[in-house]
């Protein structure tokens, strides 16, 4: 993997954090609701963790402990707290060096 590639895989997350961080903040309109928010925030999340498994497997990085870590944020993520940037970000530095 190299710099353009883990550039590119943050900014992918930090997109993904921006859609998680939009939905929840969709918690305090009043006609939309926790309910609407936990039913549809996990699927950015979904597609989530499928394009980052996906990216590591191509770069002939995935390993059962890498895919792993991935399934926090998932979890984070599907009740509306943001976290696929703080989690991809040492994953592509600690892949690169």
């Amino acid at each position: 993997m190299n710099w353009l590639t883990g550039g590119i895989m943050i900014g992918v997350a930090a997109l993904f954090d921006l859609i998680t961080l939009v939905l929840a903040l969709l918690n305090f309109v009043p006609l939309v609701g926790t309910v609407v928010v936990f039913t549809v925030a996990w699927i950015p999340n979904l597609f989530a963790i499928l394009t980052f498994s996906f990216l590591l497997a191509i770069n002939g990085e995935a390993n059962f402990k890498r895919i792993a870590i991935l399934v926090a944020p998932l979890v984070a993520g599907s009740t509306g707290v943001p976290g696929w940037t703080a989690t991809i970000w040492p994953l592509v530095a600690k892949t690169i060096a």
